[in-house]
């Protein structure tokens, strides 16, 4: 089975369209299977099938951990509201604790919202999106 990498999508539509039996003429779709490919019930057979079309899926995270070390120890940890607070208190708090309180970094995280953020961990299956899009995950010092 080959590896499911972005980049070349001609393999992931091959494999994807002999999954989902669709015949082609030629390197078109019809009307039909490309209406077909934008059900919900085709995303989830695709998806159920993933495994069994790939050996591997080439994804990409992107952050600026404190600490590199936490990867190898942790590896990617979902993000904790709770404890991006009490870390973001520990890192900040000390550098101007006349103007700066935990009230601060409360306020600052419930503008920031966690409804799609606590407990998730977001991957892409194309790195171009930090480049594009999310490059302020990857900014240097």
């Amino acid at each position: 089975m080959p590896d499911l990498v972005w980049r070349d999508l001609s393999a992931f539509r091959t494999v994807a369209l002999r999954a989902l039996r669709f015949r082609t003429q030629g390197p078109h779709l019809s009307a039909g299977q490309c209406a077909r490919l934008k059900s919900d019930d085709v995303h989830e057979e695709l998806f159920m099938r993933l495994p069994d079309l790939f050996d591997h899926v080439l994804v990409f995270h992107g952050c600026r951990p404190i600490d590199l070390q936490s990867y190898y120890v942790h590896g990617r940890i979902p993000l904790n509201v709770e404890r991006a607070k009490r870390e973001a208190n520990e890192i900040f708090l000390h550098l101007d604790p006349e103007r700066l309180t935990e009230n601060h970094i409360d306020v600052a995280a419930d503008a920031v919202g966690s409804e799609t953020r606590h407990g998730y961990l977001y991957t892409s299956l194309d790195d171009r999106i930090f480049a594009s899009g999310a490059g302020h995950y990857l900014r240097g010092k």
